[in-house]
């Protein structure tokens, strides 16, 4: 699946990984996708983090590009969800530096939000 998140608000994008977590738990499917969402990867390594998808059922695959072409490079993922190297915060940080440039007080925007519930599991 090409860019499934295409067109979804970060949310919706953390519910899209949270049916497909269901959906390979439950039909012992293997799923590839492509994403330029750090959003949907991250909501699949919560997944990892909270027991509903096993950390090496997960395949993060990160693509650069040098002189010589583009190279893929698999990213290690522990059991609690985190990615070896740490990719995902310098997309946090980017995130937040514009935050603060349009939202003032943006640490209590960001503070009084209300977290999403995620899926429970299925077993």
């Amino acid at each position: 699946v090409e860019e499934p998140e295409n067109g979804l608000h970060p949310s919706a994008q953390a519910t899209l990984a949270d049916i497909v977590v269901e959906a390979v738990d439950a039909h012992e499917l293997q799923v590839v996708l492509s994403t330029q969402s750090p959003t949907l990867a991250l909501a699949f390594c919560r997944a990892v983090r909270a027991g509903r998808l096993g950390a090496e059922r997960l395949a993060l695959h990160q693509l650069s590009r040098d002189a010589s072409g583009t190279r893929s490079e698999r990213l290690s993922i522990d059991d609690q969800g985190l990615t070896h190297p740490a990719w995902f915060s310098s997309f946090a940080r980017a995130e937040a530096d514009l935050l603060r440039e349009f939202l003032p007080s943006s640490e209590n925007y960001v503070a009084d939000a209300k977290p999403r519930k995620s899926r429970p599991a299925r077993r």
